[in-house]
């Protein structure tokens, strides 16, 4: 099985085969590089995200929109209770949330839904 690289400079993505890169770009099927020790690194596979992930990512973003409305930041994720993460992930901003703040955790849900484990 190939296993993919990634180059820690310029971000590019490619397979290695023997002491060569085969870059993934669809639109240069011949792109090679050279493959140099510490210049590769080996790309760990994908691990979808939980749902209560999903839910720390909708709380940070939505502390960023709440200081750029000047609502203030509220807590921080980890100085939650259980029970209030858990209102979170279910409920997002709530009755109390604006609808930009709605519109920001549904955003963030639908554009996140298909990484999810199943939980």
């Amino acid at each position: 099985m190939s296993q993919t690289y990634r180059n820690r400079t310029t971000g590019d993505r490619g397979i290695r085969e023997g002491d060569r890169i085969r870059l993934d770009r669809p639109s240069e099927p011949d792109a090679w590089r050279e493959f140099k020790e510490g210049a590769w690194e080996e790309e760990l596979p994908h691990r979808a995200l939980t749902p209560m992930q999903t839910a720390m990512i909708t709380y940070v973003a939505d502390q960023a929109l709440r200081v750029s409305l000047g609502l203030g930041k509220g807590k921080d994720w980890i100085s939650l209770s259980d029970k209030q993460r858990m209102f979170w992930k279910q409920h997002g901003p709530g009755e109390e949330g604006d609808l930009l703040r709605k519109y920001l955790y549904l955003g963030i849900l639908h554009a996140l839904e298909e990484q999810h484990d199943n939980e």
